[in-house]
């Protein structure tokens, strides 16, 4: 019975966990095992993690290419983006 009562505590934690991500999402997906190392080591040296890590480099990137996109705009102001 404490078993069950431990368990069912344990999902309810859970639960509460996940509904307030709602905003997040999981992934599983596959890296090279030396791209691992470096993203385990930029997060490390960041003191974030892996997540936090990720989110900073895919904003940065996309921040770039707008940046890049907006530049180009000016050179090219005639054509139809």
């Amino acid at each position: 019975m404490e078993l069950l009562i431990k368990n069912m505590k344990a999902a309810w934690r859970q639960k509460q966990y996940r509904d307030g991500l709602a905003e997040r999402k999981a992934y599983s997906f596959t890296l090279d095992v030396r791209v691992k190392q470096q993203l385990d080591r930029l997060a490390r040296n960041q003191g974030k993690t892996i997540s936090e890590t990720l989110e900073g480099l895919i904003k940065k990137a996309q921040l770039k290419a707008e940046k890049a996109e907006a530049k180009e705009r000016i050179k090219n102001p005639g054509r139809d983006w």
